[in-house]
């Protein structure tokens, strides 16, 4: 397992060094950590923050989406680099939200799209089409501590 600190973080520049608000940069107050862990047969990232629902996600302008999405493409590919670089030409994929407040959320708003994206960009996987991605359904949890998004993903064999 490889856990960055704060300061392991801002050196890779997967947190803002300066103090300055960053629109799709939100500074977590989460207790999770940035982190990766490679399993049996696959790997698992933690990203210390939830993701923004489609919802949220429609209404930003696009220089916000494509801000965001460069965020994440860079956390993943630092964390991939400090998992040994793994590449997935077939994978299963499943994505669990830990929410910190437990209220009724939609499924399908919680859609991965930027998550694959940026999986694809750090080079973790190969493509993001239906043809070598099988994605699970979503799992919705309460941790009113550690609120964080954590990726599932494990080569697959069909």
């Amino acid at each position: 397992m490889t856990r960055l600190s704060l300061t392991q973080a801002r050196e890779f520049g997967i947190i803002p060094k300066n103090k300055q608000k960053n629109a799709a940069v939100k500074k977590s107050k989460s207790a999770a950590t940035w982190d990766v862990e490679l399993v049996l047969s696959g790997v698992v990232f933690t990203i210390p923050e939830n993701m923004p629902s489609l919802n949220e996600w429609k209404n930003w302008h696009w220089s916000k989406q494509a801000e965001y999405k460069q965020f994440l493409t860079d956390a993943l590919s630092i964390l991939a680099l400090k998992a040994g670089k793994p590449k997935y030409e077939k994978a299963k994929i499943k994505v669990v939200h830990c929410f910190r407040v437990n209220r009724r959320r939609d499924e399908d708003n919680l859609t991965p799209k930027f998550l694959l994206d940026a999986l694809r960009y750090a080079g973790v996987i190969a493509e993001d089409h239906a043809e070598v991605l099988q994605l699970m359904p979503p799992i919705i949890e309460v941790d009113s501590v550690r609120w964080r998004t954590e990726i599932y993903i494990v080569e697959s064999k069909e």
